[in-house]
Order: structure tokens, then C-alpha cells, then sequence
């Protein structure tokens, strides 16, 4: 009988997304494409982080996974105090005034003591847990335990190539190369992220592993529909012996 993987997925970026639809971007989609296909694997344990905005994720997680859902890895008054939150928000539409005033106060709360990000506390985890960070730095507290295996995703390093690109504050991708355990291995979306990244840092590349990102089979595929073939082709006036 095969041995069930232990995986700690952090999904915070699609917490964040639900409330702000600026950040609905490529990393959210690939993110979730990573933690449905994680879940759906028999050989792999799956259990959800927050390293920040518990609540909007767990509110993900529940709208997009139902009662049949990952569960989360965070603290039990972290999840307690987040299922509040969620409760008074449930009546409201998302970006109701009601629902942005309450989220506001929690803010405040959280920040008032010092509680924005999660505290982890890895000794209630199991055995051989993988640890990944799709996006956001691994947090210290995981990065100093040596008992579990880090993987950090690294989609590219134009934040710190081109840093006038990006809103003044964005500092995310720089913050996770200062932060970066040692033992950590990194994945990166293509061979030249993974160039730039060994080169950057130092990196030894047997740390690093580039994964392609797939097209989406909702938005790409064979179209055999000929209606659809003939329409195209006429509208973009291509030849007869062209195919889509």
C-alpha cells in the first residue's frame, strides 16, 4: 500500500481574489488549478494554509469546495475566530457595505494585535508534511523547521528586474528571495525564470525544477464543429487548405 503524501498548500491568493478583483490573476488561476488537481489525487493528502486572510480563503475554499472541503492546517483559534467572521458575513453580498464595514473591523482587531498573518505552529502537523508556497514567502516559523520539506513557487523575477513596473510596495517577490529557507526547493514556470533565478540568487540548480504551466482545456482545444471551422475562416478570410 502506497504512502499518502502529507501536502500544506498555501491558497491565500484566492482569499484575497474574492474580494478584490484585481488580484484575480494568472497565479489565482493556477492555484486553484494546483489545489483541485492536489485534492483529486489518491496518492496525496491535502490540507489548506492562510498565510494571510484566513477567513476570505476558508470562504473560498467552502464556495468553490462545498462541506466536502481540504481542511486547514491553521491554528484552531485562528479557524475559530475566521468562521465568526465568515458568520456575519454570510448574509451580505461580498462587496455589500455591510460586508466591507465588518471585514474593516476585523482588520482592525487583527491588526491592533499584530495577528495579520498566521502563526503556524508546525509540531500539530504530520509527519513528512510538504510544505508549498505558490506564491506569497514561506513564514519563518515553517522555514526554521527542519522537520518539514519547503517547495516556494517562483513565476518570474521581473518584480526585481524592473521594479518601476509595479505599484510602489509591491515588494512580494522580493520578500520571498530575501526569505528563502536554505533546504527550500524551488520551482519555477520555465527554463528562463529558473536562468534568472540561479543566476539572481546563487542558487545550486538541482534546487530548482522548472514546471511548465498547461493551457487550460476550457479555453483551448480541437474545434470540430464545422460551422464553427467555416465561420472563422471566413471571417479572417483564410484559404481553404488552412486548418484552425
Amino acid at each position: 500500500m502506497k504512502r499518502s503524501i502529507n501536502t500544506i498548500l498555501d491558497v491565500s491568493t484566492l482569499g484575497i481574489g474574492l474580494y478584490h478583483r484585481q488580484a484575480q490573476t494568472g497565479v489565482s488561476r493556477v492555484v486553484e488549478k494546483l489545489m483541485t488537481g492536489l485534492w483529486q489525487t489518491e496518492e496525496v493528502t491535502l490540507s489548506l494554509a492562510a498565510s494571510t486572510h484566513l477567513s476570505e480563503t476558508m470562504r473560498y475554499a467552502r464556495i468553490l469546495f462545498g462541506n466536502s472541503r481540504p481542511p486547514f492546517i491553521n491554528r484552531s483559534i485562528e479557524r475559530k475566530q475566521a468562521i465568526v467572521e465568515n458568520g456575519l458575513l454570510s448574509p451580505f453580498p461580498i462587496n455589500s457595505l455591510p460586508s466591507k464595514i465588518i471585514r474593516e473591523g476585523f482588520y482592525r482587531v487583527r491588526k491592533s494585535f499584530h495577528s495579520e498573518n498566521a502563526r503556524f505552529d508546525t509540531r500539530q502537523w504530520p509527519a513528512d508534511s510538504i510544505y508549498h508556497a505558490p506564491f506569497y514567502p514561506i513564514p519563518t516559523v515553517i522555514a526554521q523547521d527542519k522537520a518539514v520539506k519547503k517547495v516556494q513557487t517562483v513565476f518570474d523575477l521581473i518584480p526585481v528586474f524592473h521594479p518601476e513596473w509595479f505599484p510602489k510596495g509591491d515588494n512580494t517577490v522580493q520578500t520571498v528571495l530575501k526569505e528563502l529557507p536554505p533546504d527550500a526547493h524551488v520551482i519555477t514556470i520555465s527554463e528562463a525564470t529558473k536562468h534568472d533565478f540561479c543566476n539572481y540568487t546563487h542558487t545550486d540548480p538541482s534546487r530548482v525544477t522548472s514546471i511548465h504551466l498547461a493551457a487550460s482545456p476550457d479555453l483551448f482545444h480541437p474545434v470540430t464543429d464545422q460551422s464553427v471551422i467555416t465561420s472563422v475562416r471566413q471571417q479572417y478570410k483564410l484559404g481553404i487548405h488552412l486548418t484552425c
